[in-house]
């Protein structure tokens, strides 16, 4: 209902409902978890966002925290939670940082997912909380409950046996 929606709203706008990420990327991040803090600039006519160190006219700040999980030969399997949310935010801050996603056309590296056969980038929402610091009202039973997915196709592929519960 509306009510839902309005609280729903207002969570994510005051950044109590904590949203993470699970991505393969090319190399091994350095250091292996941290911080990643830069200006997000958007084109677009190119559907394409890039990533500047220094803010810039248009530009919004992007904060994504990543912890790698497990790297095995030139891939890495990275957590990632999303402090700001910014259009393509994970995909062009890694890349940015030298670890572009497996199978990114748009921020990745060809010749390297050619190799791998990926067509499509591995990055995927698997777990949601909600980390209500005031009231919800009707969602209030949703209070520091967390919802995670079990299974992650291209996690099966590349790093079977990783746990991320």
């Amino acid at each position: 209902n509306a009510e839902t929606l309005r609280i729903l709203n207002e969570k994510i706008k005051n950044r109590e409902i904590e949203k993470f990420y699970l991505c393969i990327v090319h190399g091994r991040p350095t250091p292996p978890a941290g911080t990643l803090t830069g200006y997000i600039f958007k084109d677009a006519a190119k559907n394409q966002v890039y990533v500047r160190k220094e803010s810039e006219k248009g530009a919004k700040t992007a904060i994504t925290k990543y912890n790698t999980m497990d790297t095995r030969g030139s891939l890495s399997l990275v957590e990632c939670e999303l402090l700001t949310g910014r259009t393509h935010q994970i995909r062009a801050q890694m890349a940015s940082a030298g670890h572009p996603l497996l199978g990114d056309g748009k921020y990745g590296r060809e010749k390297q997912n050619k190799a791998y056969g990926e067509s499509s980038q591995a990055l995927y929402s698997y777990r949601l909380r909600f980390a209500f610091k005031s009231d919800a009202s009707l969602l209030n039973y949703l209070k520091d409950r967390a919802f995670s997915v079990q299974y992650v196709d291209f996690v099966e592929k590349y790093f079977p046996g990783v746990h991320f519960h």
